[in-house]
């Protein structure tokens, strides 16, 4: 005798996977008000949210940084925001390791380090991450 299971009429969410491993040097933060500093993108902005772990090493101490967005009007209200024209505005999380290498676990729109110098460094990194 088979026992059949009922099969769910249901649409799973798909995830795309995204394995990144790259070493990049960091240019100018496009950042309004972060001009005089370094930023490395890892993961480009993106509609969907990223979620991962990111593992790297870099030639000197750098800032994690997630980027959600971007933000409705008026979501930008009590909250650290980044924005490259003052009209497209992120969710801007920071994470100051004061580390040259690390992992973090993260979620966002978009996936970079950042450092307040004014001289490039470099980075190497593993992003595993789905959306």
């Amino acid at each position: 005798q088979t026992c059949a299971l009922p099969i769910l009429e249901t649409n799973p969410m798909i995830h795309k996977s995204i394995i990144v491993s790259k070493t990049v040097t960091s240019s100018v933060d496009p950042g309004l008000g972060h001009e005089s500093h370094q930023l490395a993108i890892l993961l480009e902005p993106s509609e969907k949210i990223y979620k991962g772990t990111l593992t790297y090493s870099a030639s000197e101490p750098v800032q994690l940084v997630s980027l959600t967005g971007p933000l409705a009007e008026g979501e930008d209200k009590g909250q650290p925001i980044w924005t490259p024209d003052g009209k497209t505005k992120f969710a801007l999380t920071i994470v100051d390791t004061q580390a040259s290498s690390g992992t973090w676990n993260f979620a966002g729109n978009a996936l970079a380090v950042h450092t307040k110098n004014a001289e490039p460094f470099t980075v190497s990194y593993t992003v595993v991450a789905s959306q």
